[in-house]
């Protein structure tokens, strides 16, 4: 059974945004940038190419700032026309020149404002079409590296606000990029913004790595010690404290992120969230989150993982004690002999977990809410559980599966 549809951890590509530039800055004076961006779409080819070769043609030194600057009229333009007309498709043969001098740029020694619009840009091409063209420069390791190294730009959040827009456009788009910009040290970028001004972007690209390929979720909770157990406080700081609205967006990816751990149903990583507090932090959640798409989500995640572990039932043995939800004998050798046997059957301790951090609190709090799709969610799951509780017995989840 899934409760509603889950938006938890789908790779989305990213929103319309802009760079903040003073190119953006001088073009934003015309009333009219539809118009403009009609005009430039519709011009023939050889407008670009001289612009687009002249100054970087021998070698990948500071181009010259008049052409930069020429060139982001154009390039500004075809990015607010896509944004703004997304059901209209700019012509192949105007973008890809534009898309190779960013590429070139990318690599070379301009100001942070060229670097910032090269990447806003660059992100709105890559959402153009799912022809490979579109993103082909991030097929190279060198382009992927760049792109790494402006994420860990401390000196100027613009440029890093810019280049996670554009790494959220490649993963969301391409398990091939998402793979090169792994390799390019991406995951220890993104630990470094996760607690961020920036941790909502981080949080989200976090998410997007997750979503679909098991070994990208093997590296997330695995390689690098600092991301889950991070995201999994942050939730349950941010969830439950007093400023929603300054980390909603935070809380909504974090939830995104475990959720993402759980659909793709890897035990040993299911294992290691549970055992870092990930239940825990998601019934914190629940108590305490407002928005409906991510109630749904954590419905959705909180479901399925209780569902999991009617196939993973454990006997807790000698000091399996449940302190702050979900460190029990360290999640690593459940199920192996050795200890005094504090149940003499096999548990859900998944559910026990749910349980007891309030999990069910969290579904009386929704079953009567206003929101028809997330109330329906709360009452299915509080129809298919109850029995369950306490859990010490062989009823299974499944027997009630007919309720759905």
């Amino acid at each position: 059974m899934d409760i509603g549809e889950s938006g938890g951890g789908q790779s989305r590509v990213c929103g319309a945004s802009v760079g903040k530039g003073r190119v953006e800055d001088d073009i934003r004076s015309d009333d009219d940038n539809n118009e403009r961006g009609r005009d430039i779409v519709s011009r023939p080819i050889c407008v670009y190419a001289p612009l687009g070769y002249q100054p970087f043609s021998q070698s990948h030194s500071r181009p010259d700032t008049r052409h930069c600057e020429i060139f982001f009229r154009y390039a500004y333009s075809i990015s607010s026309f896509h944004i703004t007309n997304a059901n209209v498709r700019v012509p192949y043969k105007k973008v890809l020149p534009i898309q190779d001098l960013l590429s070139v740029i990318l690599l070379s020694d301009v100001e942070d404002v060229i670097f910032e619009e090269t990447c806003y840009t660059l992100a709105s091409i890559v959402q153009l079409s799912s022809d490979p063209s579109y993103g082909a420069p991030f097929t190279s390791d060198r382009h992927c590296s760049r792109l790494v190294r402006l994420l860990q730009r401390g000196s100027n959040i613009a440029v890093q606000r810019a280049a996670l827009q554009l790494v959220g456009a490649l993963t969301g788009r391409s398990d091939e990029y998402t793979t090169r910009l792994l390799r390019a040290n991406l995951l220890s970028a993104l630990a470094e913004l996760v607690e961020h001004p920036l941790g909502e972007d981080a949080c989200w690209v976090l998410s997007n790595v997750v979503a679909e390929n098991v070994d990208h979720l093997r590296v997330v909770v695995f390689e690098d010690p600092r991301i889950l157990p991070t995201v999994i406080r942050l939730l349950k700081v941010d969830a439950s404290g007093f400023d929603e609205d300054e980390f909603a967006g935070r809380t909504r990816e974090c939830c995104n992120i475990l959720a993402g751990v759980i659909r793709m149903g890897e035990v040993g990583c299911i294992r290691r969230m549970v055992a870092l507090g990930g239940i825990s932090a998601l019934c914190t959640a629940l108590k305490y989150v407002a928005e409906a798409e991510v109630l749904v989500v954590i419905l959705d995640a909180l479901w399925k993982v209780v569902l999991f572990g009617e196939n993973d039932r454990i006997v807790l043995r000698g000091g399996g004690g449940l302190d702050g939800g979900d460190a029990v004998l360290g999640m690593e050798g459940l199920g192996q002999e050795g200890g005094a046997a504090v149940d003499e059957e096999p548990v859900n301790l998944y559910l026990r977990l749910f349980q007891e951090n309030g999990g069910f609190d969290g579904l009386y709090r929704l079953e009567h809410r206003k929101d028809r799709v997330v109330a329906e969610a709360a009452q299915q799951f509080l129809a298919l559980v109850s029995g369950l509780c306490p859990i010490h017995g062989t009823t299974s989840i499944l027997t009630y599966l007919s309720l759905d």
